[in-house]
This record gives structure tokens, sequence and C-alpha cells, in this order.
């Protein structure tokens, strides 16, 4: 099952309309992709399969947020992911067929510097999806 806002998908009854939520399926396949994906990664007989990694790339935010949940830093505080770590995370998520990706922060565009090259590395690889 994919929850996407108010819509709801389980694989096998209807369609997947892609680009509805948040997080959105990218792909009316999304349900025959992640099988294959989990079936190369030799994970096809596990009942349960996580389906998105979530990527906090820096704690560093531009803002003040007092109700704030993401535990974001001011900017001279906060860290940001080196490369070694964003690689490090693309190969290991990889190697098991991810389907897709959020990235968070803090506040990713305050790391663009980091954002750009995850995001080129997710596209070349299992993950699709980029938010």
């Amino acid at each position: 099952m994919i929850k996407e806002g108010q819509y709801t998908f389980i694989a096998g009854q209807g369609e997947v309309q892609p680009f509805l939520g948040k997080y959105a399926a990218k792909h009316a396949d999304i349900f025959n992709m992640i099988e294959r994906r989990f079936t190369a990664a030799g994970l096809d007989g596990m009942r349960y399969r996580p389906l998105r990694m979530e990527v906090e790339i820096t704690s560093k935010c531009n803002d003040t947020c007092p109700s704030c949940g993401m535990g974001a830093l001011p900017l001279a505080y906060g860290a940001t992911m080196t490369p070694d770590q964003r690689a490090h995370l693309v190969d290991e998520f990889d190697a098991i067929g991810l389907p897709s990706t959020a990235v968070t922060g803090g506040e990713p565009f305050v790391a663009i510097h980091a954002l750009m090259p995850l995001i080129k590395a997710l596209s070349g690889r299992g993950s699709t999806s980029r938010s």
C-alpha cells in the first residue's frame, strides 16, 4: 500500500496515478518496479519492506521556527553531510532496492552544494523520487 495524501494505492487494486502527493509515486507501474527491485536485491520473500529512504542532509536552517520538529539548528551551529556520507547512504540503500527517497533537513536548500550532487546520485540509481 502507498498512501499519498488523501489517496491510497494498493497493489492489484486499481491504477496508480502518479504525482498526486508530496512524496508521490512517480510511475504508474510503481508496484511492479518495487517487486523487481526487491527481487533483484534478494528480498522478494520479506513480509515488510521499506519503500522510502529519508535523508536529513543538513541540520542547518536559516529560520528559527519555535515549533520546528526537525531539530534544525542556526546556520552557524548546524552540520551538513559530507560527500563520503552521502555516497555511503546512496550505495547502502540502493543495494536493497528502495524505490524512493525524501530529502529533508534543517533546510535542504541552505546546503545546495550537497543537495544537488545527492539528487544527481539518486537519479542515476534505484531511488527515483526526489522531494
